[in-house]
């Protein structure tokens, strides 16, 4: 076994997979021999993730529409649609909604649970994760992680680091400005 940890990317503990859902009435003509030609309502259903629709669906009319989102929401996302997981892979940044390519890659120094308790080391051991940020966030304001790469160069070579600002020190140089 090799000393190298895998690195991995950690979804915010907040992470939806859907930023936006539209329903939209479309109208359509019916041609029939049988029952005669109509107007007929369709209501469209787009689910996106970061401006780029991952899942659709429809029903006949807006009221029905509305009663099944909730089910069709939690069965659009069992599993995550591929398209999400793609656009993570291809370094989107993670704040929800943006849809800027990540120009950083930031190591998680220290992981916390769900409720805030610090985890025991060894449970990354064997591997490092990280989160991805694009130029609106990666300067100093992250506080507690480690620039691991930036995706601007495209290099493999570590970026320079500089030891996070505290809360203090941040609100001095916010006030001086």
């Amino acid at each position: 076994m090799t000393d190298k940890k895998r690195l991995w990317h950690k979804r915010l503990n907040d992470f939806e997979s859907f930023d936006r859902i539209e329903l939209q009435v479309v109208p359509r003509y019916k041609t029939s021999g049988m029952s005669g030609d109509e107007w007929r309502q369709h209501v469209s259903v787009k689910f996106y993730f970061k401006g780029e629709v991952v899942h659709e669906t429809g029903w006949n009319s807006m009221q029905n529409a509305m009663m099944m989102l909730p089910g069709e929401w939690a069965r659009a996302q069992e599993p995550i649609p591929s398209r999400i997981i793609e656009m993570e892979h291809e370094g989107f940044c993670d704040q929800p909604s943006c849809p800027n390519q990540a120009e950083g890659r930031f190591r998680i120094k220290r992981e916390t649970s769900e409720r805030g308790a610090w985890l025991h080391e060894e449970e990354s051991r064997y591997h490092d994760s990280y989160r991805q940020f694009c130029k609106f966030i990666s300067g100093a304001e992250i506080v507690g992680a480690k620039m691991l790469t930036t995706t601007t160069s495209r290099s493999t070579e570590r970026a320079p680091t500089s030891p996070p600002m505290s809360l203090s020190h941040r609100r001095a140089a916010s006030s001086s400005r």
